[in-house]
């Protein structure tokens, strides 16, 4: 960035955007501690590369499972 460029308030637009997240590191999330590590009563999925959160069915596409 040039000096008139810092003066004048001018920000350098950057031209590569970020991929989209595949979500391939999604961690199971329960309601009920009772109910953790069992597969068939998981909640929700979180990716924890975005923070995106995902139902059950959304999770289990995108792991394949």
């Amino acid at each position: 960035m040039t000096m008139l460029s810092r003066l004048l308030g001018r920000k350098k637009e950057s031209a590569i955007e970020a991929p989209p997240c595949p979500h391939k590191a999604l961690v199971p999330r329960w309601d009920k501690a009772e109910d953790m590590g069992k597969k068939e009563l998981v909640t929700t999925y979180t990716c924890s590369a975005c923070g995106s959160a995902f139902t059950r069915e959304e999770g289990t596409a995108l792991l394949g499972e």
